[in-house]
């Protein structure tokens, strides 16, 4: 061989090495938060009645809330999704129920794709729910992302 060939063969090894190294390795994409898949305007019904819908709107960590009643509520939004099944706190901010306002909807959460599911009681309970399903004192809402 002559030192041309040495040359661009060391040139060849010394770029596949810095490629290995840096350029061809794959990160894993990043987790996104729930509180980031929550984000933006979500729509469905509560506990399956079809002519009652509901508007979840999300920015940050507040919900604007509509339902068919004409009272509005706007929320603040915990969640704990370290827990299974996860967990959310709402606490009313805004409400025409001036009672209702400081007190708290315990509630459970699943994300799934589109479709985000919740299961509350009323507001003020101490207890919270852990199974999805509508029952007496659960509301369940399943909401489509729009």
């Amino acid at each position: 061989m002559t030192g041309k060939h040495c040359s661009a063969i060391a040139v060849c090894l010394t770029a596949i090495v810095v490629l290995s190294v840096t350029g061809c390795r794959s990160e894993p994409p990043a987790e996104v938060s729930d509180i980031d898949l929550l984000q933006g305007t979500w729509t469905g019904t509560m506990n399956g009645e079809q002519q009652r819908p509901y508007t979840f709107s999300i920015s940050g960590t507040t919900i604007d809330l509509k339902g068919p009643e004409p009272e509005a509520f706007t929320l603040t939004l915990k969640l704990n999704p370290d827990v299974d099944p996860k967990q959310a706190d709402l606490v009313i901010d805004k409400c025409a129920i001036d009672q209702l306002v400081g007190t708290t909807f315990l509630a459970i959460y699943k994300i799934e794709g589109d479709k985000f599911t919740m299961a509350s009681n009323k507001p003020g309970s101490t207890v919270r729910p852990t199974q999805f399903e509508s029952e007496d004192s659960t509301s369940l809402f399943v909401l489509t992302k729009q």
